[in-house]
Formats: C-alpha cells, sequence, structure tokens
C-alpha cells in the first residue's frame, strides 16, 4: 500500500513539474507576431532585405528586396542553383546597377553583420507585409504548422502574382517550367520536413520539435532528416531546455516585469 502511494506521489509530482516547465515555456515564448514564429533562415532573410535597403537607400523594404536576400541565403540557393541561377545574376537583374559586383563582393566579405544606424530605421512596405501574413496563413492552414520557413516564404512569393517580388522572380527565371519546378522542390521539402516530425517524433515532442525547428538552418534540418538524427536531436534539446528552464525562477521574473511595467504606466488620476 505504501509503496502504491509512493508511485503515485512520484506521478503527482512528475506532472506537476511538467505543468511548471510549459507554464514558463508558454509564458517565455509568448508569439505576439508573425515574427515570432519565423525560422532561423527567415530571419537572416529579413536582416539581409533590412541591410540591402540601407545600402540602396530605400526608403521601404519591399518584397523585391525581400526576394534579393533569397539569393543570398546558403538554404535557398542551392536550389535556385539547380535550376542554373546564380546569385550574381539575381542580383544584376534585380538591382540593374553597375556597381552591383562589388557591393556583392562586400556583402559576402561581411557576411551581413554590416549593421548601419539606418538599418532599425528601415519598415517593410505594405506588399512585404502582405507577403509575411499571407505566409503565416499558410504555415498554419495549409502546411499545418507554425514555423514560418524560408520555403514557405519563397511559396508564398510564388503564388502571389501580383506582386513586384513574383514578377522579378518570374523575369529571372524567365521560364513557366522553372517556376513550376522551384514550387514542386519547396512544397516537397516542406511535405518531408512536416510529415517527419508528424509520423517519427511522438506528439508530447512535438512542442519541443518545433522549437527545434525554430533554431536551425533548412539545410541542417534536412541534414539531420536525411540521417535521421532528428528524433534525438529533438530529445537531446528537449533535456537542454527543461534544465535550463527549471533553473529559471518564475516567481522572480513575474516580480521584475511587473514592478517594470508599474514604472512605465501613467499615473492613474481621478476627477472629484
Amino acid at each position: 500500500m505504501n509503496t502504491t502511494l509512493a508511485i503515485n506521489k512520484k506521478i503527482e509530482n512528475e506532472k506537476r513539474r511538467r505543468n511548471q516547465i510549459y507554464i514558463v515555456l508558454d509564458y517565455l515564448f509568448s508569439g505576439l507576431t508573425y515574427f515570432d514564429f519565423f525560422s532561423v533562415d527567415s530571419f537572416e532573410l529579413v536582416k539581409i532585405s533590412k541591410i540591402l535597403s540601407a545600402l540602396y537607400k530605400k526608403e521601404f523594404v519591399g518584397s523585391d528586396f525581400l526576394l534579393l536576400s533569397f539569393f543570398l541565403n546558403s538554404s535557398q540557393i542551392s536550389i535556385f542553383n539547380e535550376l542554373g541561377i546564380t546569385s550574381k545574376n539575381a542580383l544584376n537583374l534585380i538591382l540593374n546597377q553597375e556597381s552591383i559586383k562589388n557591393d556583392f563582393l562586400f556583402l559576402k566579405k561581411i557576411k551581413f553583420s554590416f549593421i548601419s544606424l539606418s538599418f532599425h530605421e528601415k519598415i517593410f512596405s505594405y506588399e512585404t507585409n502582405f507577403i509575411f501574413e499571407k505566409s503565416a496563413e499558410n504555415a498554419l492552414i495549409r502546411f499545418k504548422t507554425p514555423i514560418i520557413t524560408s520555403d514557405i516564404l519563397l511559396v508564398t512569393i510564388l503564388e502571389e502574382k501580383n506582386t513586384k517580388a513574383y514578377k522579378l522572380l518570374k523575369s529571372i527565371l524567365n521560364s513557366s517550367v522553372k517556376l513550376y519546378l522551384l514550387r514542386y522542390k519547396l512544397i516537397k521539402r516542406i511535405h518531408i520536413q512536416e510529415s517527419f516530425i508528424r509520423n517519427e517524433v511522438s506528439k508530447n515532442q512535438h512542442y519541443f520539435a518545433y522549437l527545434l525547428k525554430t533554431q536551425l538552418k533548412e539545410n541542417e534540418l534536412d541534414k539531420l532528416i536525411k540521417f535521421n538524427n532528428f528524433v534525438f536531436g529533438v530529445s537531446s534539446f528537449r533535456n537542454s531546455l527543461v534544465s535550463k528552464i527549471l533553473e529559471i525562477n518564475f516567481f522572480n521574473l513575474i516580480s521584475k516585469e511587473i514592478n517594470q511595467s508599474l514604472i512605465f504606466t501613467n499615473s492613474r488620476k481621478y476627477i472629484y
């Protein structure tokens, strides 16, 4: 009888511990915008597009500069290379400037670590924001994933034919066959990744699988899946993350944030 009670107590404590971990995780990962669900590659694309817009003194980050960033991203350029498209050709076609060659070499050399004062001030155009919002919708509803990968961003560009990015991509590929082939390759990769998570990763690990997906580049994830190491990677990532979460004093964290919010809250005024 005592043994049964002890086992039940351990199970109850484990459930409480697990609930505590998930509460802290949900609090720390309180996604408020679609950017909170971007993968590493998607964030890199945003960073590159902002830097390019600053470099070329553009008022907004247009969808053309978002497209340009795909040709300077390691996870996407291989797909374009398979279709016979190089970064340099794409840069020339999009920017159409004589100085682009030197700028391209400069950008590759610094690996986009360049940060200017105007970089942080750059805002996205309406069209670029539309692509981000549509990508979030495609990810959640169509591909059944919370993560907005660079593949999903590019598929969205391929399907939104009224955008400047699509028109430029169409002129770069210069072939309807290549457009359909690119779309097929991207959707196939999305399907492989999502099918692997659903079929190979246990349901209680899906949360951590998607968190891990936000930390990996597309080609890194492809390699883990190809060599059947993704499940082990998810388990290791979960253990590491849980250990770090348990070190956090959640109540102190809440207290600090409440105190900070009170500092910046205007004093309430009453009218008598």
